[in-house]
């Protein structure tokens, strides 16, 4: 048994290992900075969980420290590691340590990592399977957590490509989802995006499975010197089940999970049963709840084509219904990259409120690259008559507005990878 810290427990990544830590034996600590209830959560679970990040938190017993990807060298909590000569571990360097020991089946992708996983996880649990899984969500059926501990030799894991986390994953098979450049603070380029999935496909093994749409050419291009089996993905839509949820990004996750089932000569039907009962995920198009008549939903969509998936499928849901789409831009310099992108992704929704910018790992520079009025001039060249886009200044007074304009029968989507769905929360309150 170790002691282990956790430096920014509180992320969705770091609070799932610090559970699959306490329920294999070790003790464990941890620190965030701004109070949340998946800490309350940890606490519950018998994780001490420190709200104020400070070198006296690390316990001298302590014999590895875990650290967040958002978190510098320079962090006084490192410093004290560093100090004490505990060993420390980025979080995907430990979940890559953990992967040496099974068999594991990594998720990655631009798109659809989270609802893949999740499918993949209750149907391999349907299947008897028994799998641990790691992923960015949490889980209705799993009780609301990001992590489930199983017993067989099986992993399943999200595999982030920022900053190439995933290249310290050891996978034996890998699911492909849809694939575009993203994360361009760290990537640069496309090219060097679709070089980081290249490096990664290349850590599979001579028998390693590679499942994926090899119909489209980034995929093509990526799994190029791949020579290990190859799943194509396309020859499954026909075997998707009718699904709870509508949009064409559920049937294709769907049938990724089919092409996994066949790699893996699992139970197709059992897989199929599974998925026609799947009803999303937390922050993944989830139903908060009812006001006064008014629907509100909230999903983590935050790249342009997220947004475009997810404002089609709520279209095909509430065809004659008025919808408004609350978007908190995911980082400056994602916006400012993807602007014209984003410009045009919200035709077909009466109403959208910009409340803010959510700011991470942005530079003074991203800052004065882009804002939410620059935005929102953008997306208003993109709408059509009887479609508006205002900036709202605030979660508190988007909340206000929405409290005196929505009416009985209207949607309200709150939409990014930041707290707005606190909006919705609010409204609902």
């Amino acid at each position: 048994m170790t002691n282990i810290f956790f430096c920014g427990i509180g992320g969705i990544g770091m609070s799932a290992l610090a559970r699959y830590a306490a329920q294999t034996g070790h003790s464990v600590w941890g620190s965030d900075s701004t109070a949340s209830l998946l800490l309350q959560e940890l606490e519950s679970e018998g994780i001490k969980v420190f709200l104020t990040q400070r070198p006296e938190n690390i316990p001298e017993n302590c014999t590895e420290f875990i650290y967040s990807e958002a978190i510098p060298e320079d962090h006084p909590e490192r410093l004290r590691a560093r100090e004490l000569g505990i060993p420390q571990k980025s979080y995907f360097e430990k979940l890559g340590e953990i992967s040496q020991d099974f068999f594991t089946i990594c998720i990655a992708g631009t798109h659809g990592k989270s609802g893949t996983t999740v499918m993949t996880g209750l149907a391999l649990e349907a299947q008897g399977v028994d799998p641990t899984v790691f992923v960015g969500t949490k889980v209705f059926e799993w009780g609301k957590k990001n992590m489930r501990r199983g017993k067989s030799n099986i992993l399943l894991v999200e595999a982030c490509e920022y900053c190439e986390s995933f290249l310290y994953l050891e996978p034996d098979v890998i699911v492909l989802t849809s694939i575009e450049p993203d994360h361009l603070d760290y990537y640069q380029t496309s090219e060097k995006y679709f070089t980081g999935f290249q490096k990664f496909v290349a850590k599979l093994p001579a028998e390693g499975m590679l499942v994926a749409d090899f119909d489209l050419p980034e995929v093509q291009n990526i799994a190029a010197k791949f020579t290990g089996k190859k799943v194509t993905t396309g020859e499954f839509l026909a075997q998707v089940p009718g699904l709870l949820l509508p949009g064409e990004h559920y049937r294709q996750n769907a049938a990724r999970v089919l092409a996994l089932f066949s790699a893996l000569e699992l139970n197709l039907e059992i897989a199929q049963k599974s998925l026609a009962k799947y009803r999303g995920a937390w922050r993944r198009f989830e139903m908060k709840g009812e006001k006064n008549g008014i629907t509100v939903i909230d999903d983590y969509g935050h790249h342009p084509t997220e947004i475009q998936a997810t404002l089609k499928t709520l279209c095909e849901l509430y065809p004659d219904r008025k919808k408004w789409v609350i978007f908190q831009p995911h980082q400056y310099s994602r916006t400012a990259d993807f602007l014209a992108e984003f410009a045009m992704s919200f035709s077909g929704v009466q109403e959208i409120l910009i409340p803010n910018i959510y700011r991470v790992r942005d530079t003074e520079a991203d800052l004065e690259r882009v804002s939410p009025e620059i935005l929102v001039q953008e997306i208003a060249k993109n709408l059509a008559s009887g479609e508006r886009v205002r900036y709202t200044d605030g979660f508190e007074k988007t909340v206000e507005l929405l409290n005196a304009e929505a009416k009985s029968g209207d949607v309200i989507l709150t939409l990014g990878a930041g707290p707005v769905h606190e909006v919705g929360e609010g409204f609902l309150t």
